[in-house]
Order: C-alpha cells, then sequence, then structure tokens
C-alpha cells in the first residue's frame, strides 16, 4: 500500500505539472486538478480501508 500511495503522490504532482504548464491562471489548475485527481484519491481511499479490513482479520 505504502508503495499504491508513493506512486499517486508522483501521479498527482506529475499532472499538476502538465495542467499548470497549460494554464493562465490558478482557477485553469486546480479545477482540473481535482477533476482528475479526487476520483483516484478516492478510489485509493476505499481500495486502504479495504485492505486494511482485510489483514485486520
Amino acid at each position: 500500500m505504502a508503495a499504491s500511495a508513493v506512486m499517486l503522490v508522483v501521479a498527482t504532482v506529475v499532472v499538476f505539472f502538465i495542467f499548470d504548464s497549460r494554464s493562465h491562471s490558478n482557477s485553469d489548475t486546480l479545477r482540473p486538478l481535482l477533476i482528475t485527481m479526487a476520483p483516484a484519491w478516492i478510489l485509493y481511499a476505499f481500495a486502504w480501508r479495504y485492505v486494511r479490513a482485510k489483514r485486520a482479520k
């Protein structure tokens, strides 16, 4: 799970820099970043909870 968290953080930073290089304002960067990465982070949180519950059994 730690390796996947690191990969998700790296992916978030890369996506941020891609959006930032093509934007003209802060909202042109942050809105697409949130729309793109929020579902990935939410899915990661659910997967983390699922794996943690399975390991606790």
